[in-house]
């Protein structure tokens, strides 16, 4: 049986198996036994340990997973995904999204755009990038299967993808896919 509504506090919540497992936004949240957790608005949530996945609505928000194999869903705004440790699943979802990636942070699988049945960019001038930490452009590898570079590097490190770019990319032992990307960025590989 459902507890009734509580205040979300103003810290963070560590989220584990013991605590709640799914969260749905507002001024109140609900426990129930989904491993989902959606937020409307402009958030900031951080993930334990465990694999969870976090949804967050519209707004411009910013996603964290800690360890595990998370699945970091943005939906609307322009969001910040960060997969860290396990190999995770980062979707963008409508909006100007940025994916961060780096040392350590697994073999994750990473989508600007969520599927519809309009396709997969449908002119809104969203522009997702990717944003690979702590590598130089001369440590990474990447093979596209649709679109590639339209542009030259630019001073803070960032090359411009044709329009909903997709392919693979390899850097250190990890091995990231994409789909639905129009930036890369290497801030160390910057010129």
């Amino acid at each position: 049986m459902a507890s009734a509504p509580k205040s979300l506090p103003t810290a963070p919540v560590p989220l584990d198996d013991a605590a709640l497992d799914q969260v749905t936004g507002g001024t109140s949240f609900s426990a129930f036994m989904t491993s989902r957790i959606t937020f409307a608005g402009d958030d900031n949530v951080t993930l334990s340990d465990s694999g969870e996945s976090v949804g967050g609505k519209a707004g411009d928000d910013t996603l964290y997973g800690v360890g595990g194999n998370d699945t970091l869903d943005g939906q609307a705004g322009d969001d910040v995904l960060v997969g860290g440790q396990g190999d995770d699943k980062l979707m963008g979802g409508f909006g100007s999204d940025t994916f961060i990636i780096g040392q350590g942070d697994g073999n994750d699988r990473i989508f600007g755009e969520r599927n519809t049945n309009l396709g997969e960019h449908i002119g809104r001038g969203d522009t997702d990038t990717i944003v690979i930490n702590n590598y130089d452009w001369g440590d990474i590898r990447i093979e596209f299967s649709k679109g590639g570079f339209s542009g030259e590097m630019q001073p803070d490190g960032t090359r411009a993808l044709s329009t909903n770019s997709a392919g693979v990319i390899y850097f250190g032992d990890q091995r990231v896919e994409f789909r639905g990307i129009e930036r890369i960025q290497v801030p160390n590989g910057a010129g």
